[in-house]
């Protein structure tokens, strides 16, 4: 298993990305792309890569390296139904501004 930073080539915006990658199976994948005067962070993961914490932990890490050395507001949807989203997002400092809709300022 090994993470993977880049940008988007297959989305229609300009993103940072990091992606966990096992052989050619893509596991999970996180980023942010600019959105007027803010950006917004996402992120998809697997239910195999929910079994690594410590890999999601470090790519995490990878991404809000980007959000702080932004300087600029950033804003994250949240699925309330996936258990622990919640709480992942709060360990990092975002808070809940809107039912779904969650905010980390500088």
């Amino acid at each position: 298993m090994k993470i993977v930073l880049g940008t988007s080539e297959t989305l229609p915006i300009s993103a940072r990305v990091v992606s966990v990658v096992e052989g050619d199976k893509v596991l999970g994948i996180a980023g942010v792309y600019p959105d007027g005067n803010r950006q917004v962070v996402f992120s998809t993961i697997s239910e195999e890569l929910k079994q690594h914490p410590k890999i999601v932990i470090k790519a995490a890490r990878m991404v809000m390296k980007w959000i702080k050395e932004s300087k600029m507001p950033t804003h994250a949807l949240c699925d309330e139904e996936i258990p622990k989203a919640e709480k992942f997002l709060k360990h990092w400092e975002f808070q809940r501004i809107y039912k779904g809709v969650f905010s980390w300022k500088h």
